[in-house]
């Protein structure tokens, strides 16, 4: 799959699901505190399942008693959320011609999805590039925050954060994108790394 599209969809698709997420939540009497989703975080943390994948050759472990979902075409192959999406992450992957280099997959991936966020009047902002290990390959997470516009004038913007972590292995890409409201991302933070830390490559 060379359509560099495709690359930016797995961003834009969590930041709709947060965006859809925060709007029913309120207006079913108002999102959780600060402090119940760090409880909700500490809690998921503790209670991880198995995931496993063969044809994508991968495995790794999500919070259980999150609602999942496996999408059958596309990059996009698993996604994972909770409070009506408010907190989600999506895995995808891609096949790239041999000889790719982790660093410009990863430049790619952040240029489109910065344009794409930009033609959205997103206001994108890249907070870090952080080298990692994913499944004992050399990764990548980018950290990078948004405003996206509210529906109505009357309302505030909606200020969201993600977490974007690049692998390469043999000649497939993988990203894991972890999206959530930007003042919850820290209180997620030990979660999404707990997830990446399972992460193995069959």
């Amino acid at each position: 799959m060379k359509n560099p599209v495709l690359r930016v969809l797995v961003a834009l698709l969590g930041i709709a699901v947060v965006i859809l997420g925060i709007r029913q939540l309120q207006g079913a009497g108002g999102m959780p505190t600060r402090e119940e989703a760090r409880e909700l975080a500490a809690t998921a943390a503790n209670s991880l399942t198995g995931y496993t994948n063969q044809q994508r050759g991968i495995t790794l472990q999500y919070p259980s008693g999150w609602s999942r979902e496996e999408p059958k075409d596309g990059p996009l192959f698993f996604g994972f959320k909770t409070l009506a999406g408010v907190v989600n992450a999506n895995v995808l992957s891609q096949d790239v011609a041999a000889g790719t280099m982790l660093f410009e997959y990863v430049d790619r991936n952040v240029a489109e999805t910065e344009a794409a966020l930009k033609q959205q009047n997103a206001q994108p902002r890249t907070l870090s590039r952080d080298k990692c290990v994913i499944g004992g390959e050399p990764g990548m997470v980018i950290r990078y925050a948004f405003l996206t516009p509210a529906e109505d004038k009357a309302d505030p913007p909606l200020a969201v954060q993600v977490s974007q972590a690049f692998v390469l292995h043999g000649n497939r890409a993988y990203a894991i994108t972890w999206t959530t409201p930007e003042q919850w991302h820290e209180d997620f933070a030990a979660l999404f790394a707990k997830v990446l830390d399972t992460v193995r490559f069959l």
